[in-house]
């Protein structure tokens, strides 16, 4: 599952443990390709579909350009995926 948003920086050498420090996030959202808005409140839950303005990371904060050219800060939680409160 940690493989899933991070990957290794360097060449893994045989016998050497690995620390977190070993480890980048990997950017699960790209500049201009399509992503779902998740905008929740308590039990309300709306999702749409926006453009990032920014590559982002897991838990990064980006800008995302709404259809209507709105522009939000969203946090990133999955591959594609973005969080935003209403």
């Amino acid at each position: 599952h940690y493989l899933k948003y991070y990957t290794l920086k360097t060449f893994v050498k045989k016998s050497t443990p690995l620390k977190k420090t070993d480890f980048r996030k990997k950017n699960l959202l790209n500049f201009g390709h399509p992503v779902r808005v998740v905008f929740s409140e308590k039990n309300l839950y709306i999702k749409t579909s926006g453009t990032p303005q920014s590559n982002g990371g897991l838990n990064d904060s980006v800008f995302v350009k709404l259809k209507n050219n709105e522009v939000i800060s969203a946090k990133v939680i999955d591959v594609g995926v973005v969080s935003a409160n209403l």
